[in-house]
Formats: C-alpha cells, structure tokens, sequence
C-alpha cells in the first residue's frame, strides 16, 4: 500500500509541477474560516506547522509541506487523489485549495476570499517534506486521536 501511495504522489507531483499558468476557476468563499468550517483545514500556517494529525503515523496518507511561489503549500496525496492547501507567505493566511482526482489535473478549487487565484506555474514538489512540529518523538499515539484539521 505504501508503494502505491509513493507512485501516486510521484505521478500527482508531477502534474503539478507541470500545471499551465491559465487562471483557475474557483468556487469562492468569504473567508477562510467560513471555508475550513465546511472543509475540515486550518485557517493559518502556524496552525499546519503544529497540527499532529499531518503525522504520517496518523494513517490519513501523505502530508507534505514546501514553498511555492508566493506561497506555502500543505499537500496531502492519498492513494488515487490530493489536494493543496496554498498559505500566503507573507500574512499565513489561507488563500486557496485545490483537489484532485484522474483524470483531472487541476481538479476543483476553492479560493477563501473574493480575490483570484492562480496557482504558481511550477512548484519543486520534491523538496515538500513533513514539518517538524507534525510527528514530535513525545507525541505518542494520542497525538492522532486528539484531533485536528485533516484536509
């Protein structure tokens, strides 16, 4: 199963590193908490930094987090979709999500705000990587049944 999910975020990184530069259409919000309310995610980057539920451990697939652009990404790949979460970089805040499933690269995307959203031409997903404050060594088992935003 893990090989499978390793394929799949190879085949998913991919595509995103090849997405065009056209805009995105994108169901819009009227801010990020009315958005993660319906979602289940996290309204600020700070809350992704320290979220132990990205821990792989937790069993909810591959979480990964990089830099793109003008944004930080939190990228979830399961074992035939994903998604990313796009954070400004400068304020943290939650801009957009995008998920994904064949046969579609860009799949469905939500903007939480009235502005518009482009994702970067070309992130370097293969230097995303689980943050540190995801799986601490004191953590524990408890640390996935305490809950969290799972996107």
């Amino acid at each position: 199963m893990w090989a499978i999910g390793v394929l799949a975020w190879t085949a998913v990184s991919a595509c995103e590193d090849s997405k065009a530069t056209s805009l995105v259409v994108c169901q819009q919000f009227a801010s990020a908490q009315e958005f993660c309310d319906t979602h289940f995610c996290e309204t600020t980057w700070t809350a992704v930094e320290t979220n132990q539920a990205y821990c792989d451990s937790c069993g909810l697939g591959t979480h990964l987090a990089g830099d793109c652009g003008d944004y930080r990404v939190l990228a979830h790949m399961g074992v035939d979709s994903g998604s990313s979460y796009y954070y400004r970089r400068d304020t943290g805040a939650l801009v957009a999500a995008q998920y994904w499933s064949p046969p579609s690269p860009t799949g469905i995307c939500f903007v939480a705000r009235t502005e518009q959203f482009s994702p970067p031409a070309s992130c370097n997903t293969r230097m995303y990587a689980p943050l540190p404050g995801w799986c601490s060594a004191d953590a524990g088992s408890g640390a996935c049944a305490d809950g969290g935003a799972s996107p």
